[in-house]
């Protein structure tokens, strides 16, 4: 089995400048450390070590893991070992339910010689849950008795106390805890150790919605053959039964983001004088902190050059908010593409799988096509927390998502009403929507100001609408029905293949895009302009200022 390399599933996490390559840590010396977990929460412990958690610090951990596990004398330091000490709890801290799910980027690539030295980045979620609740999540890969840092082993569990996610990692030879979920959210430590990935302070499964692209699931099976034929990982008992990753959308990673928001707007609405970390909520709602990436569901391989089939509705437009909770929806929620032109499409740009820390390259498409990053799920939550608990209204909401809403993703025009948002609001003097009546002060003493084509005159203009949600719907039908005919002619099929690589460039920039092999490649060069979607259907050149 080839070696693998997690770039940020090891200590260093990822950073800007250099990088330690996965054989460069292989080789480093494991640092000598005193018996006990630590603590190194980047931003705010000294680096490499950390400290020492103090029995005052370990009675504040209140999860599964830190219950059951560092609890002990001697924690055990392997997969196997921890899941033992995790059989051990018993009464209402036992999490007798086990789930286990695979996920491979390389996974649908078939072995062979040409093939057999391929990381295909297998890691194994490892899921225990009491009653269906799940509360403990376990991320590592083969093998599962090791206790050295060559094989990264990292748990994520649930503190029903505090209301927040703790996450842990071993390395050299100690357990290290890594912050919770607060700490994601603000400086020193937003986007440092694991909250490069859990950005927002919840569980993180990139590819959530159907199909599941590269998980294992009732969409599509990965063999573990595909690891080498005769490998023992293909009969590691923990393997015997892997569950399908549909179950680890639905009952694990949607109801713990879920959970965690509700817990993160209760604890800004703690004080009922004052609401705090606005700001960090707007910006999932006005900016992309991170995204999830959707594909069609239909398999390339079974369609025919004459077949269409359906591109995913989140490259055109923040599907979940603007249909599921705004409920502003088009007269055809289905845009389709030509699996002949698509093709084409693909050789002329040369679309290959490719990892080029490897040198690996194959030539075609993922088995599910138009894969794309999109809004993340955790977004929309959000956005429904603000709306429930009547911080903002629905007609606000939407009229904040109707700015720029050709690009569901890093779009400056919405990102540009961050200027108004208050990062803290005196409940006192608002009793109804308080965010959104600051944002309208501010933007209503701005707009003089402002060009005519500004987010903020927009905006203003939108909620001047009495039959709201009918218009916006218009607008959308209008807009769709413009990239059908679009996609239906070949000049169209191009333009809208140059989009979608420029959001899988995008996507490459983000510290979540840890493997090359999660979206294909092209051969267009990233020194390419970015793109953008207009409401017409057409595409062009992004200018960053245009709106603003």
């Amino acid at each position: 089995m080839a070696k693998s390399r997690f770039p940020t599933r090891r200590y260093p996490y990822r950073r800007s400048g250099p990088q330690l390559d996965s054989d460069a840590i292989e080789a480093s010396p494991t640092i000598a450390l005193e018996e006990g977990a630590r603590r190194l929460v980047l931003g705010l412990d000294p680096e490499p070590t950390g400290r020492l958690l103090s029995n005052e610090d370990l009675s504040a951990l209140l999860d599964p893991f830190a219950l059951a596990v560092l609890s002990q004398a001697s924690p055990p330091l392997s997969l196997n070992g921890l899941l033992s000490a995790v059989n051990q709890a018993t009464g209402e801290d036992s999490l007798p339910e086990q789930q286990v799910f695979v996920v491979a980027e390389g996974g649908q690539i078939a072995w062979s010689e040409q093939t057999k030295a391929l990381d295909r980045g297998l890691r194994v979620v490892v899921v225990r849950s009491r009653g269906g609740d799940a509360r403990l999540l376990v991320s590592t890969t083969y093998p599962f008795d090791g206790e050295g840092d060559a094989v990264f082993l990292q748990v994520a569990g649930w503190d029903q106390a505090n209301g927040i996610f703790n996450f842990y990692e071993r390395r050299h030879g100690r357990w290290f805890w890594a912050g919770n979920s607060w700490h994601a959210l603000s400086e020193p430590t937003r986007g440092r150790g694991p909250f490069d990935s859990h950005v927002n302070g919840a569980l993180v499964m990139k590819e959530l919605r159907l199909p599941w692209l590269h998980w294992h699931s009732m969409s599509q099976s990965i063999s573990l053959e595909v690891f080498n034929p005769g490998n023992p990982i293909s009969h590691a008992p923990l393997l015997r039964s892997i569950v399908g990753a549909e179950s680890l959308e639905r009952g694990v990673i949607v109801p713990a983001v879920e959970r965690w928001t509700r817990r993160r707007f209760d604890g800004m609405l703690s004080d009922a004088r004052e609401l705090k970390h606005v700001q960090a909520a707007m910006r999932q709602v006005l900016t992309t902190t991170t995204v999830n990436i959707y594909s069609s569901p239909e398999l390339l391989s079974v369609k025919g050059d004459e077949d269409r089939f359906a591109i995913p509705m989140d490259f055109l437009l923040d599907r979940e908010a603007l249909f599921g909770e705004l409920d502003v929806v088009p007269d055809s929620g289905v845009v389709y593409i030509s699996a002949g032109r698509y093709r084409e499409a693909l050789l002329r740009y040369s679309i290959t799988l490719r990892d080029s820390t490897q040198g690996f390259a194959q030539d075609g498409d993922l088995p599910f096509p138009f894969a794309v990053p999109g809004r993340a799920f955790e977004d929309t939550v959000v956005l429904r927390e603000l709306i429930q608990r009547e911080l903002i209204s629905r007609k606000f909401a939407a009229a904040l998502l109707m700015i720029d809403f050709s690009n569901p993703t890093s779009s400056p025009m919405r990102a540009a009403l961050m200027r108004f948002v208050p990062d803290v609001v005196d409940l006192t003097h608002y009793v109804n929507y308080p965010i959104e009546m600051i944002m309208l002060s501010a933007m209503r003493e701005a707009a003089p100001f402002e060009e005519p084509g500004s987010a903020a005159r927009l905006l203003l203009a939108d909620l001047e609408l009495d039959d709201w949600r009918s218009t916006f719907s218009q607008r959308l039908t209008a807009y769709l029905r413009c990239v059908q005919a679009r996609i239906d002619t070949a000049a169209g099929v191009d333009d809208y293949f140059k989009l979608l690589d420029a959001r899988r460039r995008a996507f490459r920039d983000r510290p979540i895009a840890e493997f090359d092999l999660s979206l294909p490649s092209s051969n267009i060069p990233a020194s390419e302009p970015d793109l953008i979607m207009l409401p017409d259907g057409s595409v062009v050149a992004r200018d960053p200022y245009a709106g603003v």
